[in-house]
């Protein structure tokens, strides 16, 4: 995965994905679809972190040079919220309630 320079995701039904967290650990941007039934769409931050598109091929394909040709993402912004410790500081904080 860290040889590649992009993710793609075009489900259009997904659950949660872990490999689009991978992905973004690795420092890939991704792009999936933002088809109500695609759960990892609520992953990503358009254009911050990958990019949101419909499903259908003209549109990933464009987004997929948009991101080669330099999209100025930032996949490794947001993906401290996974690392372990938080995400046990906050089970633990929902289990204190």
């Amino acid at each position: 995965m860290k040889a590649s320079k992009v993710f793609v995701l075009p489900s259009i039904r997904e659950g949660f994905s872990i490999t689009v967290v991978e992905a973004n650990a690795a420092g890939l941007p991704v792009i999936t679809t933002s088809h109500p039934d695609n759960a990892a769409r609520d992953l990503i931050r358009h254009g911050v972190n990958g990019l949101l598109v419909e499903p259908t091929a003209e549109d990933i394909a464009e987004a997929i040079l948009k991101v080669l040709d330099g999209g100025n993402l930032e996949p490794t912004k947001n993906i401290e919220r996974y690392d372990w410790k938080v995400v046990a500081k906050a089970i633990e904080k929902a289990l204190k309630v």
